[in-house]
């Protein structure tokens, strides 16, 4: 189980509980449990009471194998809010003797009375134990203190969608890469870039997002450049979004399912691979996840989970603009690329969209075409769907 708590920027923190905890794995829900022992109640005071209530609630996540730092959240019912308030002192030190430093989402509330007569607190309790994460080929349960159990058997790989009706095919998006004779500075400026012929991102129809409607251009859009040499792939992507919320490099992991981190922050992905030929499948791309730092002017890469590539080879830089920021990056050219004058790149360009207080990213423009209300799913895209990027000499 991975556990992640939830505390706003700029809000205060809670002292004995968290506002919020994102959990993932195999749940585990207790019943309300009072302070008795074997059907009856040995006191009639509050704080026995509440540790006899921990204690019969962790005999009970016992039993499914959780331990206090599994609790991801709890619910507790008291019949005198005053006798709870001038005690919270002997609370908080049964508390750290049975729970430690453990503090789960909670809700306390005061009612009349509670269904046995000498009860004076009742806790419901919600916990979390494995983690469970999907790919292509297998099945991993990742379990505390044990090694991950991987199922993999054969899967039966989806059909791609085929129209009913098709009157016209449709067409790839397609922009021109303009040849240069030296790299450009990738300082984050578009220095060293032809900027006449942009690739635009800032349609309804490139957006591509779970719950929201597309914020519109002046919130969320983008304009890149391309140009090339025999060996690199150079871009400029100028992005307008007022509320920059970058990922630190070192920040604790999400480890949330079938995703990396590093999507759940402004910042790029690109694509690039061989191009199809007339009736031939796509080819598997080259696929880079691009995160600004926080420092301003340097960005880190990774290769994308569905792809193959070697990171270390991109380098670029970033700046702030008054819109909201700029990113130049050099990209080597994948095997079976050919760079020349009149050649083709199968290509795409994402731009993931973060917001303020949210654990994972909101949307994001992608340059083929967004594919509208859809479910956001790690950092994946279909090969399919990339465009062309027509090499200008």
């Amino acid at each position: 189980m991975t556990k992640q708590i939830l505390q706003p920027p700029g809000w205060p923190r809670p002292r004995g509980y968290a506002n919020g905890v994102a959990a993932s794995g195999r749940l585990v829900f207790v019943a309300g449990q009072v302070g008795w022992v074997d059907g009856s109640f040995a006191s009639d005071d509050l704080v026995e009471q509440i540790r006899q209530t921990l204690v019969n609630t962790l005999a009970v996540l016992a039993v499914a194998g959780a331990s206090p730092r599994h609790v991801v959240r709890m619910t507790w019912y008291i019949t005198d809010k005053r006798a709870y308030l001038a005690s919270t002192a002997a609370i908080g030190r049964v508390w750290r003797a049975l729970m430690g430093d453990e503090y789960p989402a909670m809700a306390m509330v005061e009612v009349s009375a509670l269904i046995e007569d000498r009860a004076l607190v009742e806790i419901e309790t919600t916990a979390g134990l494995e983690r469970h994460r999907f790919s292509a080929a297998e099945w991993i349960v990742e379990r505390e203190g044990q090694d991950p159990l991987v199922l993999r058997g054969r899967r039966e790989q989806t059909p791609p969608f085929v129209p009913l009706l098709q009157i016209d095919a449709p067409t790839p998006a397609t922009a021109p890469a303009f040849r240069i004779a030296g790299p450009p500075p990738l300082d984050g400026t578009l220095e060293g870039f032809d900027v006449s012929e942009p690739l635009e991102l800032g349609l309804e129809d490139q957006y591509r997002r779970s719950e929201d409607a597309y914020p519109g251009p002046d919130d969320f859009s983008a304009v890149a450049y391309a140009a090339w040499d025999e060996s690199t792939l150079y871009l400029a992507v100028d992005v307008t979004k007022p509320d920059l919320v970058l990922r630190p490099a070192k920040a604790p992991p999400l480890r949330l399912d079938n995703e990396p981190d590093e999507i759940n922050s402004d910042g790029l992905q690109v694509y690039v691979a061989p191009a199809r030929r007339a009736g031939g499948e796509a080819v598997a791309p080259v696929g880079y996840l691009i995160v600004p730092n926080e420092d301003g002017h340097t960005v880190r890469a990774g290769t994308t989970s569905d792809t193959h590539g070697t990171h270390a080879a991109v380098r670029g830089g970033w700046r702030r603009t008054d819109t909201g920021y700029c990113v130049t990056v050099a990209i080597p050219w994948p095997a079976g690329v050919h760079p020349h004058a009149g050649g083709r790149v199968n290509f795409d360009l994402i731009i993931n969209e973060m917001l303020p207080g949210r654990v994972r990213r909101v949307g994001q423009l992608v340059w083929s075409g967004g594919g509208g209300w859809v479910w956001l799913r790690g950092d994946r895209q279909d090969p399919a769907r990339l465009g062309v990027l027509e090499l200008v000499g």
